[in-house]
Protein backbone atom coordinates (compact mmCIF):
# COMPACT_ATOMS: atom_id res chain seq x y z
CA UNK A 1 0.00 0.00 0.00
CA UNK A 2 1.46 3.53 -1.13
CA UNK A 3 1.79 5.83 1.46
CA UNK A 4 3.00 9.28 2.40
CA UNK A 5 4.55 9.85 6.05
CA UNK A 6 4.59 13.95 5.69
CA UNK A 7 3.97 16.04 2.62
CA UNK A 8 8.65 17.01 2.57
CA UNK A 9 8.82 12.70 2.42
CA UNK A 10 8.63 10.79 -0.37
CA UNK A 11 5.58 8.52 -1.16
CA UNK A 12 6.65 4.79 -0.40
CA UNK A 13 5.89 2.26 -2.48
CA UNK A 14 5.59 -1.00 -1.09
CA UNK A 15 6.84 -4.21 -3.49
CA UNK A 16 5.04 -7.44 -2.49
CA UNK A 17 6.87 -10.29 -0.68
CA UNK A 18 6.77 -12.14 -3.68
CA UNK A 19 7.06 -9.93 -6.80
CA UNK A 20 6.04 -11.61 -10.08
CA UNK A 21 3.74 -10.37 -12.94
CA UNK A 22 0.61 -10.24 -10.99
CA UNK A 23 2.24 -8.67 -7.98
CA UNK A 24 4.26 -5.88 -9.94
CA UNK A 25 0.01 -4.91 -10.86
CA UNK A 26 -0.10 -3.63 -7.01
CA UNK A 27 3.15 -2.02 -7.09
CA UNK A 28 2.03 -0.41 -10.61
CA UNK A 29 -1.80 0.55 -8.95
CA UNK A 30 0.29 2.11 -6.04
CA UNK A 31 2.54 4.50 -8.47
CA UNK A 32 -0.12 5.76 -10.12
CA UNK A 33 -1.86 7.35 -7.24
CA UNK A 34 1.42 9.92 -7.71
CA UNK A 35 2.31 12.18 -10.43
CA UNK A 36 5.29 11.88 -12.89
CA UNK A 37 7.77 13.80 -11.05
CA UNK A 38 6.30 12.88 -7.72
CA UNK A 39 9.45 11.61 -5.41
CA UNK A 40 9.16 7.90 -4.38
CA UNK A 41 11.11 5.42 -2.31
CA UNK A 42 10.56 1.58 -3.78
CA UNK A 43 10.39 -0.49 -0.38
CA UNK A 44 11.49 -3.86 -1.52
CA UNK A 45 13.05 -4.87 1.88
CA UNK A 46 10.45 -7.50 2.92
CA UNK A 47 10.21 -8.54 -0.65
CA UNK A 48 11.68 -12.60 -0.80
CA UNK A 49 11.18 -13.89 -4.25
CA UNK A 50 11.28 -12.24 -7.42
CA UNK A 51 10.53 -14.06 -10.92
CA UNK A 52 12.69 -13.22 -13.70
CA UNK A 53 10.01 -10.62 -14.54
CA UNK A 54 10.29 -8.85 -11.14
CA UNK A 55 13.77 -7.37 -11.25
CA UNK A 56 13.53 -5.89 -15.23
CA UNK A 57 9.92 -4.60 -14.08
CA UNK A 58 11.40 -2.58 -11.08
CA UNK A 59 13.77 -1.01 -13.49
CA UNK A 60 11.15 -0.34 -16.33
CA UNK A 61 9.40 1.05 -13.77
CA UNK A 62 12.51 3.18 -12.22
CA UNK A 63 12.87 4.55 -16.13
CA UNK A 64 9.86 6.00 -16.52
CA UNK A 65 10.22 8.20 -13.12
CA UNK A 66 11.59 11.84 -12.70
CA UNK A 67 13.27 11.77 -10.12
CA UNK A 68 14.43 8.27 -9.83
CA UNK A 69 13.09 6.83 -7.01
CA UNK A 70 14.97 6.16 -3.88
CA UNK A 71 15.32 2.11 -3.57
CA UNK A 72 15.27 0.17 -0.40
CA UNK A 73 16.82 -3.38 -1.52
CA UNK A 74 15.44 -6.41 0.46
CA UNK A 75 16.93 -7.33 3.39
CA UNK A 76 16.86 -11.61 2.82
CA UNK A 77 20.65 -12.08 1.91
CA UNK A 78 19.32 -14.82 -0.55
CA UNK A 79 16.90 -12.62 -2.94
CA UNK A 80 19.62 -9.83 -2.37
CA UNK A 81 22.17 -12.70 -4.13
CA UNK A 82 19.91 -13.50 -6.41
CA UNK A 83 19.52 -10.09 -7.55
CA UNK A 84 23.07 -9.67 -7.47
CA UNK A 85 23.72 -12.32 -9.83
CA UNK A 86 20.77 -10.71 -12.38
CA UNK A 87 23.13 -7.59 -12.19
CA UNK A 88 25.76 -9.44 -13.34
CA UNK A 89 23.70 -10.42 -16.05
CA UNK A 90 22.50 -6.57 -17.20
CA UNK A 91 24.67 -4.76 -14.99
CA UNK A 92 24.86 -1.63 -16.73
CA UNK A 93 21.16 -1.13 -16.44
CA UNK A 94 20.29 -2.29 -12.98
CA UNK A 95 23.48 0.20 -12.27
CA UNK A 96 21.85 3.18 -13.07
CA UNK A 97 18.32 2.60 -11.15
CA UNK A 98 19.05 0.09 -8.14
CA UNK A 99 21.88 -0.20 -5.46
CA UNK A 100 22.07 -3.29 -4.15
CA UNK A 101 25.22 -2.68 -1.26
CA UNK A 102 25.05 -2.19 2.47
CA UNK A 103 23.61 1.49 1.81
CA UNK A 104 20.44 0.90 1.44
CA UNK A 105 19.44 4.77 1.82
CA UNK A 106 20.96 5.43 -1.56
CA UNK A 107 19.46 7.93 -3.99
CA UNK A 108 19.42 5.92 -7.10
CA UNK A 109 20.37 8.10 -10.46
Amino acid sequence: MARRTNQHMPAIITVPTSLDDQSFEQVLAQVAQYPHDEPLTIDARHCTFATAYGLPALLALAETRAPKPLFLPPEDSDTVRYWEARNRRTPSRVDRFLSLSDDRNKVVE
